[in-house]
Formats: C-alpha cells, structure tokens, sequence
C-alpha cells in the first residue's frame, strides 16, 4: 500500500479529485478553512467572561438590567440594548450602562377600538400599541430600533411605527424614516450608518441611512427586502423574501443578500448540501465573512448553519457542518467577531433536541480586512445644495408642484421622473431637518413657511389614505 500511496499517479489522482469537488460544487471560498469547535453549553458568568466581544450576541444579562430584560447587543464599552415588557405597559427598549437603565420611550401610543354586529349582538373591542425595540448600539452610545406614534384606529395593526437612532449621551431621539407607515433599524456602525427596513404602503424595501440624511432603498427582487447588519466599512447584509418561486405565485422563499455599495444587492446563494431553498444571514465582518443559517421550507424545523465568504469578486457558501470535524449539527450561526470567531446553536448529531446547545468556532486562519467602503451620496432632498435639506427646498418642490420639466425647475424633479409630484415630496419629508441649518431662519421657520410644511405633509397624508 505504501508504494501505491507514495505514486506520481495517485498523488496526481488526488489533485485532480480536489480540484473537480472545488469546480463543481462552487461553495467553499478557501478550501483549507476549518473551525475547532467548542461546546460552551451551561457555562457560568466567569467562563462566557474568557469569550470574545459578539457586538450581535450577548451571553447573559448585564448587572442591573430590569425583570423581563432581553438582551440585544452591546458594545466594546460596556453599553448594553435590549427591552422588557410588563404585563400591561409597554414594550419598551432599554440602554443598560452599569449601574445606569435608560429607557426609550416611545413616540407615541396608538389606540384602537371596533364595534361589530354578530345578527344577535353587538360587540366592542378596544385596546392600544406602544413599544420601543433597541437592535443594535455602536461604540459612540447610539442605538437604533422603532417606536410606535401617536394615532387612532379601528384595527390593532393599524399603528404606524417608524426606524430611531437614540443618542444615549444626549437621550435624544430621532426618526430615520418620517415618511414610512412601518419601519424599522436593525443594525448601526461605527461609522454612524443605520440599516433596516421601511414599509411604505408597497412593501417592504431594505434601507441604508447615511450620517448626512441621505437615504437609499435596495433593490428588492420584485419581492420585499431587510437589512440585518452592516460592518464597519458599510457592507449591508440582509434578506430577500421573493415571490413567484419557481414560476408559482403562493410560494414564496426567502434569501439571503449582500450590498457592498450603492442599492444593487447580490443573491449570496445557498449550500449544495441538504437540499436547501431558503436561508437568512445574521451578521458580517470586514471580511467579508457572514453567518446565518439555511433550511428547506417543507423541513422548516430543522436549519443548518452557513457561511458566505467574498472572494475575487464573488461571494461562495459553505454550509458549517463540512468545515467542523465533531459530532454535533451546527444549526445557526448567530454573530462572527473580526477575528472570524463564530457563535452558533446546534445540537447532537443523531439527535431531535434543535437549539439545545451553544457553540464558540474558532477558525483555523484568521480573515484579511478587506478596505471596501461604501460610498456616502449625496443629500438629494437638498435641492438648493446648502447642505441642509429645510423649507427652502419645500418651496421649490411646492412651488413647481404638479408641473412637468423641462416648464418645471429640473431640481425639483429629485426623482427624474420628468415632472414634480409626491415622489419628490417624499425625499424631502424623508430627508426633512438632516443636514447643517444654513442660517437660523431655515431652522426655525417662519409661521407662513410652516403653512408650506403643512401642505406638504397633508399631500403626502392624501395619498396614503
């Protein structure tokens, strides 16, 4: 045998094989990755202490954190967001910097009532929504989540919510996405980014928000779209639930995507093993390493944990369970540190007890940074270009509303869509106060000018209802 073995053709033999398994299959990005793997179940405060920092994943609650406390995230500086819920109050997000609790408060409360005829009686229902959710806090104390508004209704899903920022330093809010009827941020880097989803009215739409109020959708894949995180240099990974699967509109999958620059997303892929169609990525490092899970939707139950790395130009997947030699299945993988560490749920191999333990991967190699920043736009709402977008860029907006270009100012055609209407309207409320006010009076406008921000917004209301 050790003749055989020690061949020029079966060491050539073993090379060919290699090299067809890596060109068929097209799923691993470095073929000599592995993860040592060890099982961190049921370890004490003392023992998670020895783990690396997860910004995405929390091992336990802080000290002084509130009953029904549930951690979110946290940053290198102790600042920890998370939120309770009480019987009767609120949902409500909270900051936990030992020994400090900031609470977020909502912006608002929205009540509902409904009175309906059954043919015998008449019945009233009635109740309210209010909630805050803290997601993600960057190094710099701020943290991003939703609140509900102030409103009425005749439905408990009626409550309009939209994306914040909370300034922990200052305890001030902010909303990202004014014009949305539902929103939300899922994630924020130290660069100040903030990265989630906004509904508004046609689905679903990921959104990037950048630090000078510019906002973009991604691309949707004629299906709707969240971003879940963002790394430091503004890679934005999400999912996109798409329609028509297949050519049949009841199914619906949905898939991870990356976007490092600009709104195009890229379809990260899924593994060739187990058969899966559908999958959700967690989180990513500068990198370019992301972690999530897959599954197929008539398996739902049972999910194996991936990984998607960038590498000349594209992205590969490889399902975890092929890179860890131990008798465990890897079933998500939950947040990746910069130094390629992963935690991960899973469970015994051969057995039914899904999420039963908890894992800490170590990869073999630590990952390269890669210096791919996404590119800040420009304010587009700021159609005088005095870097702030306020009443002065409402006026032209009012004051061409309705026209078509080339009669109408062409900067108020934000959209290009060739005349001046509610999509352009749109940026500017959306966009609305961002930026550095010129001069006091564009800040604090005149009792006129607020008749224009009136009109505005009652045209934007119109269209929505």
């Amino acid at each position: 045998m050790s003749s055989i073995a020690d061949s020029a053709g079966y060491r050539c033999w073993a090379i060919l094989l290699s090299a067809s398994a890596l060109l068929f299959t097209g799923t691993v990005a470095n073929a000599e990755l592995t993860f040592s793997l060890t099982d961190i179940t049921g370890w004490n405060q003392t023992q998670l202490d020895t783990l690396p920092h997860f910004q995405r994943w929390v091992p336990y609650a802080p000290a002084g954190a509130p009953t029904g406390y549930v951690a979110q995230a946290h940053n290198t500086n102790g600042q920890t967001v998370g939120e309770r819920s009480s019987t009767y109050g609120p949902l409500s997000a909270v900051v936990t910097d030992t020994p400090t609790i900031e609470n977020i408060n909502p912006y608002g409360t929205y009540y509902w009532q409904y009175l309906y005829w059954d043919g015998t009686d008449y019945h009233f229902q009635n109740g309210r929504v209010s909630f805050t959710h803290a997601n993600d806090i960057n190094n710099n104390g701020i943290a991003v989540g939703d609140s509900t508004l102030t409103g009425n209704g005749e439905s408990s899903y009626g409550y309009t919510s939209h994306a914040i920022s909370y300034d922990s330093t200052t305890d001030s809010k902010t909303d990202l996405t004014p014009v949305a009827s539902k929103a939300g941020a899922n994630a924020v880097n130290d660069a100040g980014l903030v990265v989630g989803w906004a509904d508004n009215g046609t689905g679903s739409r990921a959104f990037v928000r950048y630090t000078n109020g510019a906002y973009e959708t991604l691309d949707s894949f004629a299906g709707s779209t969240s971003a879940n995180a963002i790394n430091g240099n503004g890679t934005v990974v999400g999912n996109s639930t798409t329609v028509n699967y297949n050519g049949v509109s009841t199914l619906y999958r949905r898939h991870p995507f990356a976007s490092i620059d600009g709104t195009t997303i890229t379809d990260l892929g899924l593994p060739t093993q187990n058969s899966v169609d559908e999958g959700t990525v967690n989180d990513v490092n500068n990198a370019l390493w992301a972690v999530g899970n897959t599954w197929r939707n008539d398996q739902s139950w049972e999910h194996f944990a991936a990984i998607w790395q960038y590498n000349a130009g594209a992205w590969a997947v490889t399902d975890l369970n092929e890179l860890i030699n131990a008798d465990y299945i890897l079933e998500n993988a939950l947040a990746i540190t910069e130094q390629g560490e992963i935690i991960a749920t899973g469970r015994l191999d051969g057995t039914d007890t899904y999420g039963s333990h908890l894992f800490l991967l170590s990869p073999s190699e630590a990952p390269v940074p890669l210096s791919m920043t996404r590119t800040t736009p420009t304010l587009s709402g700021d159609i005088n270009q005095d870097g702030f977008v306020g009443l002065a860029d409402l006026d032209v907006v009012l004051n061409n509303w309705n026209m078509a270009v080339p009669d109408a100012d062409p900067s108020a055609d934000i959209t290009g869509e060739g005349y001046v209407g509610l999509s352009d309207l749109d940026v500017v409320l959306a966009q609305w106060n961002t930026g550095t006010p010129p001069t006091s009076s564009d800040a604090v406008p005149e009792p006129a000018s607020l008749l224009l921000v009136e009109a505005g917004c009652a045209l934007a209301i119109t269209r929505r209802t």
